[in-house]
């Protein structure tokens, strides 16, 4: 949400140099409060004008007159006020979200030396586009894993253990620190994740599995998009290389991030790694826990 103000910036310190002391009508700071973010998005968002025409008029509905005069003004307080006039409206302009042409490149990163090692080590055994759907369980129930993340000081608490097989699909439960939490929670088909439902909604029917939104479009290759609940548009991009899935993905906002997974012949992951837009990065490595 603060990535939209900081393009704001210069454009309050311009109002702050033209203003003068006379009080503007309504009318006119509106306007003037509209061309400015509507000229910030513009150049943060070149290609999405009809994102920006989104915002520019769900931020002006819900902006107070005085927080609008305060920003054609050029005081610098109307940044943090703006900010929580954001967060507190974010249901409202996230919906402009499903108007935003996304950057879905792809940068040339590399695996790590961990990625690599997995890659050998599993070699020949590694999920592909082209065995997906020939894949045979192999896997015996009571099998116990976890996707611990590398460097983390405390050991993860939850894991899942398989309780069933059915043709080509497992079943798992989620365990906490060992613990049964959610009975057959998970459902692994072709490499597919499907989560059961706890209860019965619009969208759901009370235990039945679906693929969450955020899964859909895992081993789709090229563009894929999918719908949120609340009925939020999610586009990814995905390539396979040479025995690692990379895609670009949105994360919270406009924010999006680059994910690389390695996938056993068993369907489960073995290996994900994340590059976040401000350089964050994290890694996981699959962990069996009841060898």
């Amino acid at each position: 949400m603060m990535q939209r103000l900081l393009y704001l910036t210069p454009l309050l310190v311009l109002f702050g140099c033209s203003s003068t002391n006379n009080k503007t009508t309504s009318s006119h700071t509106n306007s003037m409060f509209d061309n400015a973010n509507r000229l910030a998005c513009s150049i943060q968002y070149a290609d999405s004008h009809q994102f920006c025409t989104c915002f520019v008029s769900v931020l002006s509905d819900v902006t107070p007159v005085a927080i609008k005069q305060k920003t054609v003004g050029g005081d610098p307080s109307s940044i943090n006020e703006l900010a929580s006039i954001m967060i507190q409206h974010s249901d409202k302009l996230n919906q402009c979200e499903v108007l935003k042409t996304p950057d879905l490149s792809i940068s040339n990163i590399k695996l790590t030396a961990l990625g690599q090692a997995i890659l050998l080590e599993h070699k020949d055994k590694i999920l592909t586009p082209e065995n997906r759907f020939n894949l045979v369980p192999h896997l015996t129930i009571g099998y116990e894993f976890s996707m611990d993340q590398i460097g983390a000081i405390e050991k993860r608490a939850y894991s899942e253990k398989l309780v069933k097989v059915d043709q080509n699909a497992f079943y798992f439960s989620l365990l906490n620190n060992g613990v049964v939490e959610r009975e057959s929670l998970y459902k692994y088909q072709h490499g597919d994740l499907y989560l059961r439902a706890q209860s019965t909604t619009e969208q759901t029917i009370q235990n039945e599995y679906k693929i969450p939104y955020n899964y859909q479009c895992q081993f789709v290759i090229g563009k894929c998009s999918s719908v949120s609940h609340s009925g939020l548009k999610k586009t990814v991009y995905t390539e396979f290389r040479e025995g690692y899935w990379i895609s670009n993905q949105p994360t919270f906002g406009v924010k999006r991030k680059i994910v690389i997974k390695i996938f056993g012949i068993d369907g489960l992951p073995l290996y994900e790694y994340n590059l976040f837009q401000n350089g964050r990065t994290s890694e996981y490595v699959r962990k069996q826990r009841n060898k």
